[in-house]
């Protein structure tokens, strides 16, 4: 080297300090005539790592382990979603990553990849926000966020029935038709999520209901005003009606009751009888 020399430190020299932001290096000067080894010094220089040097992150995957939300909304969704999180990270000269810290909705992960502990519990825009720490204790950080849809159940806010006119426009205690009013409402989650309403019926004394009609569905809230229905009642049984709204996620369902009309004098189907309503009217007082 001559009489004199000028030496930089190379980065690659933190490799053998993967878990120090500083060493010891020691320089060595051996002096030498006509090839000969004359004399040896030495000097110590404490180097550290600079600031620079962290670890990084190259990619955050996240998914949705809802696959009805992913094919049918194909974005994340309050209350339905749940998502999956994989990290890649590594360490630089010679580190090793030591720890990871996410912290998604609240909640504080600590693995390389996970699965939420729970669905997705705010609308808006949520943030994800992963650390990792190497062996060194320096940090790198990755931040995204994303937007979330808000959701909620079906509702149903109204359904009410009752037996009417053949033509639907009045109510009619001994009527054998019967017409039905309802609201409800369903989330569109961006015009994407699916719709149905259908009206169900069956003898009070029944199990098993039979389908009554199927709403035509032009938008998000539902609604109905004294709606016909296509069948008949018989005047002399009672029956329940229920009415289900469904999406893509649940459904919820509400009834209702239709009594027989009024009856004041019945003969038995055999003839050995007669039924009568009895009405009791008292005597005004005399004072």
């Amino acid at each position: 080297v001559g009489a004199s020399v000028s030496w930089t430190p190379p980065l690659s020299l933190a490799s053998q300090i993967p878990n120090a932001t500083s060493g010891i290096c020691t320089i060595t000067c051996n002096s030498f005539v006509n090839g000969t080894l004359t004399g040896t010094r030495t000097c110590s220089v404490t180097l550290t790592v600079p600031a620079t040097v962290v670890p990084s992150i190259s990619s955050v995957t996240v998914e949705d382990a809802n696959e009805t939300v992913v094919t049918k909304i194909g974005a994340y969704v309050k209350s339905l979603s749940t998502l999956s999180v994989a990290i890649t990270a590594a360490g630089i000269y010679g580190s090793t990553i030591s720890s990871y810290r996410t912290s998604l909705d609240g909640v504080t992960y600590t693995a390389a990849s996970f699965t939420a502990s729970k669905k997705l519990s705010a609308a808006g825009d949520m943030t994800l926000t992963v650390t990792v720490t190497d062996s060194r204790g320096r940090t790198a950080t990755y931040t995204n966020t994303f937007n979330v849809l808000d959701y909620a159940v079906p509702s149903i806010k109204k359904f009410s029935a009752e037996r009417c006119s053949s033509d639907g426009s009045a109510a009619q205690l001994d009527g054998t038709n019967v017409r039905y009013s309802f609201e409800g409402r369903v989330n569109s989650l961006g015009g994407k999520n699916g719709l149905s309403c259908v009206v169900y019926y069956k003898l009070k004394s029944a199990t098993a209901w039979t389908q009554a009609e199927k709403m035509s569905i032009t938008s998000y809230n539902l609604s109905a005003t004294n709606k016909l229905l296509t069948q008949t009642y018989d005047a002399l049984n009672s029956y329940d009606l229920k009415v289900r709204l469904t999406d893509y996620f649940y459904y919820v369902e509400q009834s209702v009751s239709i009594g027989t009309k009024g009856v004041i004098l019945d003969f038995l189907s055999d003839g050995t009888g007669v039924g009568l309503s009895l009405i009791h009217i008292s005597e005004p007082t005399r004072q």
